[in-house]
């Protein structure tokens, strides 16, 4: 009776050391899942706003980052191509042709 005893508790033993080792599995799965979901849904986000990251195989690997503001090389942190400066240059071209149509207008009203 004292051996069965013995391989009862040595059993019970086992099985609540079988279900930490579940609980902990399950645990860490439930994590896993939430921080790949977090991750896809920045993706998507990053996706639907136009944003990407590339890594160039001509360059050696050097990885760009791509948005609605240009071209970004993040190893450099250099920004190549930036559609807010064309933004910017287009702009400035045209108060600069709307300064030169005013004025003409103007030069011409003086004369006449």
């Amino acid at each position: 009776m004292a051996r069965w005893r013995q391989l009862v508790a040595e059993t019970s033993g086992k099985i609540a050391a079988i279900s930490r080792d579940i609980a902990e599995i399950n645990r860490s799965i439930c994590e896993n899942n939430a921080r790949s979901k977090e991750y896809l849904d920045y993706q998507r986000t990053r996706y639907i706003r136009g944003e990407q990251d590339w890594i160039s195989r001509t360059e050696g690997g050097t990885v760009y980052r791509s948005d609605s503001w240009g071209l970004q090389n993040l190893t450099s942190e250099r920004s190549l191509v930036t559609s807010a400066s064309r933004l910017t240059k287009y702009l400035a071209r045209q108060r600069s042709a709307v300064s030169s149509t005013r004025s003409s207008e103007a030069s011409r009203h003086f004369r006449s």
